[in-house]
């Protein structure tokens, strides 16, 4: 459910003096593409993301030859500790 200045949910209930009325029909006169710029951001990152992933999915094989599989160990382990550590500094 959508509730803003657009909807009737907040019917009378909210008083708008007038000289702050523009402010008020403001969200009319915005165009769409510019109400539309987060959902463009958004999936502008996502395909960003993606094509990082695809990428080192893709060369996984070529990074797995020069990264040793200790080093995973390692940085999970250490994940590990700073998480609990984390968990067991807040209680």
């Amino acid at each position: 459910m959508m509730i803003g200045l657009g909807t009737n949910f907040w019917a009378n209930s909210l008083f708008v003096l007038p000289k702050n009325e523009i402010i008020a029909e403001f969200e009319f006169a915005t165009p769409t593409i510019i109400k539309l710029i987060p959902i463009y951001h958004y999936a502008f990152v996502m395909l960003i993301g993606l094509t990082i992933f695809i990428t080192i999915i893709g060369m996984w094989d070529f990074i797995s030859f020069w990264i040793d599989n200790r080093l995973y160990f390692i940085y999970i382990m250490s994940f590990l500790f700073i998480h609990f550590e984390r968990d067991i500094s807040t209680n």
